[in-house]
């Protein structure tokens, strides 16, 4: 009998990029703008989070209406900026290769896909550099044209 879904010896490891990998790009961006982050989060993000806005949408509404009363404004150069700029985490750099190797010594046959996951308007606006080891962003979520 053939199987419908054959067996395969690949893992995929999937790793959100925001405080997972590293520290949070968004917040990268604030600091950037010359703000504090426990500000602009207990003052402009998260009112408009508890009043029902979608978190991204409250995070960049937020950001903008401290910019205003600054006299500033976001740029795209500094929304790349921030993701050029985001740190990954102590060990993240080389954790693929750790994880590979763990692999190795449990089943030798075993191939991991080790990945890292950006939300979709990380992808598009923030684009933080490439980290060793890892792959391309899957995309999970809603589908861009």
């Amino acid at each position: 009998m053939t199987a419908t879904h054959p067996f395969t010896r690949k893992i995929l490891l999937a790793f959100d990029f925001d405080w997972t990998l590293a520290e949070d790009s968004f917040e990268r961006l604030v600091v950037l703008k010359g703000f504090d982050v426990d500000e602009w989060k207990s003052h402009h993000m998260r009112p408009l989070s508890e009043a029902g806005w979608d978190e991204i949408l409250a995070k960049f509404e937020g950001l903008r209406r401290m910019c205003v009363s600054a006299g500033k404004s976001v740029t795209l150069a500094d929304v790349q900026e921030a993701g050029r700029s985001t740190k990954g985490f102590p060990g993240a750099e080389t954790m693929p290769e750790r994880l590979r190797a763990v692999a190795r010594t449990v089943d030798p046959s075993v191939e991991p896909r080790i990945r890292h996951r950006l939300g979709r308007l990380s992808r598009c606006v923030f684009r933080p550099p490439r980290r060793a080891g890892f792959r391309p962003a899957l995309r999970i979520g809603l589908r861009h044209r």
